[in-house]
Protein backbone atom coordinates (compact mmCIF):
# COMPACT_ATOMS: atom_id res chain seq x y z
CA UNK A 1 0.00 0.00 0.00
CA UNK A 2 1.26 3.45 -0.90
CA UNK A 3 1.54 5.80 2.03
CA UNK A 4 0.11 9.21 1.34
CA UNK A 5 1.64 12.24 3.00
CA UNK A 6 0.26 15.49 4.32
CA UNK A 7 2.16 17.38 1.62
CA UNK A 8 0.48 15.39 -1.15
CA UNK A 9 -2.94 16.05 0.36
CA UNK A 10 -2.24 19.73 0.66
CA UNK A 11 -0.92 19.93 -2.92
CA UNK A 12 -4.02 18.17 -4.25
CA UNK A 13 -6.35 20.52 -2.34
CA UNK A 14 -4.48 23.65 -3.40
CA UNK A 15 -4.35 22.50 -7.02
CA UNK A 16 -8.07 21.79 -7.19
CA UNK A 17 -9.01 25.07 -5.51
CA UNK A 18 -6.44 26.96 -7.59
CA UNK A 19 -7.93 25.63 -10.81
CA UNK A 20 -11.67 25.55 -10.10
CA UNK A 21 -11.62 28.46 -7.66
CA UNK A 22 -9.83 30.81 -10.05
CA UNK A 23 -12.29 30.15 -12.86
CA UNK A 24 -15.20 30.34 -10.42
CA UNK A 25 -14.08 33.71 -9.12
CA UNK A 26 -13.65 35.06 -12.65
CA UNK A 27 -17.09 33.85 -13.74
CA UNK A 28 -18.81 35.23 -10.65
CA UNK A 29 -17.11 38.61 -11.11
CA UNK A 30 -18.03 38.62 -14.80
CA UNK A 31 -21.61 37.78 -13.94
CA UNK A 32 -21.89 40.57 -11.39
CA UNK A 33 -20.09 43.22 -13.41
CA UNK A 34 -21.86 42.45 -16.68
CA UNK A 35 -25.22 41.54 -15.23
CA UNK A 36 -24.99 38.14 -16.93
CA UNK A 37 -26.93 35.46 -15.08
CA UNK A 38 -25.28 32.56 -16.93
CA UNK A 39 -21.71 33.56 -16.04
CA UNK A 40 -22.61 34.30 -12.43
CA UNK A 41 -24.35 30.99 -11.85
CA UNK A 42 -21.59 29.13 -13.70
CA UNK A 43 -19.10 30.70 -11.30
CA UNK A 44 -21.02 29.51 -8.26
CA UNK A 45 -21.37 26.08 -9.86
CA UNK A 46 -17.57 25.97 -10.18
CA UNK A 47 -17.23 26.91 -6.51
CA UNK A 48 -19.43 23.93 -5.73
CA UNK A 49 -17.26 21.72 -7.97
CA UNK A 50 -14.17 22.91 -6.07
CA UNK A 51 -15.83 22.09 -2.74
CA UNK A 52 -16.86 18.62 -3.96
CA UNK A 53 -13.32 18.05 -5.26
CA UNK A 54 -11.98 18.98 -1.81
CA UNK A 55 -14.38 16.51 -0.17
CA UNK A 56 -13.28 13.77 -2.59
CA UNK A 57 -9.61 14.53 -1.94
CA UNK A 58 -10.25 14.34 1.81
CA UNK A 59 -11.96 10.98 1.30
CA UNK A 60 -9.04 9.64 -0.78
CA UNK A 61 -6.50 10.75 1.84
CA UNK A 62 -8.74 9.54 4.68
CA UNK A 63 -8.82 12.90 6.43
CA UNK A 64 -11.31 15.62 7.23
CA UNK A 65 -11.28 19.38 6.93
CA UNK A 66 -8.64 20.90 9.19
CA UNK A 67 -9.56 23.65 11.64
CA UNK A 68 -7.69 26.15 9.44
CA UNK A 69 -9.55 25.09 6.30
CA UNK A 70 -12.89 25.36 8.06
CA UNK A 71 -12.03 28.76 9.51
CA UNK A 72 -10.81 30.06 6.14
CA UNK A 73 -13.96 28.82 4.42
CA UNK A 74 -16.17 30.45 7.04
CA UNK A 75 -14.30 33.78 6.89
CA UNK A 76 -14.38 33.87 3.07
CA UNK A 77 -18.09 33.06 3.09
CA UNK A 78 -18.89 35.79 5.65
CA UNK A 79 -16.80 38.42 3.82
CA UNK A 80 -18.46 37.50 0.51
CA UNK A 81 -21.93 37.63 2.08
CA UNK A 82 -21.27 41.00 3.73
CA UNK A 83 -19.84 42.38 0.49
CA UNK A 84 -22.92 41.18 -1.38
CA UNK A 85 -25.26 42.77 1.18
CA UNK A 86 -23.26 46.00 1.14
CA UNK A 87 -23.36 46.16 -2.65
CA UNK A 88 -27.07 45.43 -2.64
CA UNK A 89 -27.74 48.24 -0.16
CA UNK A 90 -25.37 50.94 -1.36
CA UNK A 91 -24.80 50.40 -5.11
CA UNK A 92 -27.42 52.15 -7.21
CA UNK A 93 -26.49 50.02 -10.26
CA UNK A 94 -27.12 46.74 -8.44
CA UNK A 95 -29.83 45.15 -10.55
CA UNK A 96 -32.24 42.27 -10.25
CA UNK A 97 -29.88 39.99 -12.16
CA UNK A 98 -27.13 40.59 -9.61
CA UNK A 99 -29.58 39.89 -6.81
CA UNK A 100 -30.59 36.58 -8.41
CA UNK A 101 -26.95 35.58 -8.97
CA UNK A 102 -26.00 36.29 -5.38
CA UNK A 103 -28.99 34.73 -3.68
CA UNK A 104 -28.97 31.62 -5.88
CA UNK A 105 -25.22 31.18 -5.47
CA UNK A 106 -25.19 31.58 -1.71
CA UNK A 107 -28.23 29.33 -1.35
CA UNK A 108 -26.48 26.62 -3.39
CA UNK A 109 -23.31 26.89 -1.29
CA UNK A 110 -25.30 26.68 1.96
CA UNK A 111 -27.19 23.66 0.60
CA UNK A 112 -23.89 21.94 -0.27
CA UNK A 113 -22.56 22.59 3.23
CA UNK A 114 -25.73 21.19 4.81
CA UNK A 115 -25.62 18.14 2.55
CA UNK A 116 -21.98 17.54 3.52
CA UNK A 117 -22.81 17.82 7.22
CA UNK A 118 -25.70 15.37 6.90
CA UNK A 119 -23.69 12.92 4.79
CA UNK A 120 -20.64 13.08 7.07
CA UNK A 121 -22.21 13.15 10.52
CA UNK A 122 -25.88 12.21 10.03
CA UNK A 123 -28.82 14.18 11.35
CA UNK A 124 -28.14 13.57 15.03
CA UNK A 125 -24.38 14.11 14.73
CA UNK A 126 -24.82 17.33 12.76
CA UNK A 127 -27.16 18.72 15.39
CA UNK A 128 -24.81 17.65 18.17
CA UNK A 129 -21.98 19.64 16.58
CA UNK A 130 -23.96 22.86 17.08
CA UNK A 131 -25.91 22.01 20.24
CA UNK A 132 -23.56 23.07 23.01
CA UNK A 133 -26.23 23.73 25.66
CA UNK A 134 -26.11 20.08 26.76
CA UNK A 135 -22.37 20.36 27.34
CA UNK A 136 -22.84 23.01 30.04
Amino acid sequence: MVERTFAEHRLAVLTSWGFFGAFAFCFVMSGFSGGDLTFGLLGFALFIVAFVAHVIINWIYETDFSAGEAALGFVVFVVAALSFIGSWMFDSNFGTTNLVIGLAGFAAIIACFMFYMLARFGMRGSFALFDRIRDL
